[in-house]
């Protein structure tokens, strides 16, 4: 894994939440700290795995990407996983990728979820949200305005969509937590 692309993504990614973070709670320091969180678990889950690392981190730094693109909100809360390959066009050319890697990559910006490395980060964006307390308290401010009363247990129910086990012994005391915490079943 090459160490300045990963440190090229993370600056691309916090200085794009720093520049649209009304998708990001009005905080784009929690959207950036959920994408390291995303990456840095992705590894720790794919620790035993045949994957590729680098477009795993690469993937899992960029997962919500789409947050930060210049839209409405209602555009971000339905289009924001296919709207990351926009938000994303101007770092791509510039990342030192195979062309596999920027194939996978490309796909998985506009919501494919077709590899191994796509499937482990979105197992770690899920784990990543039972361990922060911070975006937990964002989003349910933000459904509460909304009007969205069963939001917080809608992301609790993704417990039970973790694909790996790896994925679920790590969720495990931080989902339990988070149930817990927010009077979930």
């Amino acid at each position: 894994m090459n160490p300045s692309t990963i440190t090229q993504v993370e600056n691309f990614v916090r200085e794009a939440f720093r520049k649209n973070p009304a998708y990001s709670f009005g905080d784009g320091g929690i959207m950036y700290d959920h994408s390291v969180k995303v990456k840095d678990l992705a590894l720790l889950i794919a620790s035993n795995m045949d994957c590729d690392r680098e477009l795993l981190a690469v993937e899992a730094l960029l997962h919500d990407i789409g947050k930060a693109y210049p839209a409405d909100a209602q555009t971000l809360h339905e289009r924001h996983e296919e709207l990351g390959f926009e938000a994303a066009v101007a770092l791509l050319p510039q990342l030192p990728l195979t062309s596999e890697q920027a194939e996978l990559l490309s796909g998985f910006l506009r919501g494919n979820i077709n590899s191994v490395e796509a499937e482990i980060v979105k197992d770690a964006d899920t784990v990543a949200f039972f361990e922060d307390e911070r975006l937990q308290r964002a989003l349910a401010a933000w459904a509460q305005e909304q009007g969205l009363a069963g939001e917080m247990q809608r992301k609790a129910d993704k417990f039970k969509n973790l694909k790996f086990k790896s994925s679920r012994n790590i969720a495990l005391p931080s989902y339990e937590a988070m149930k817990k915490r927010w009077g979930l079943v």
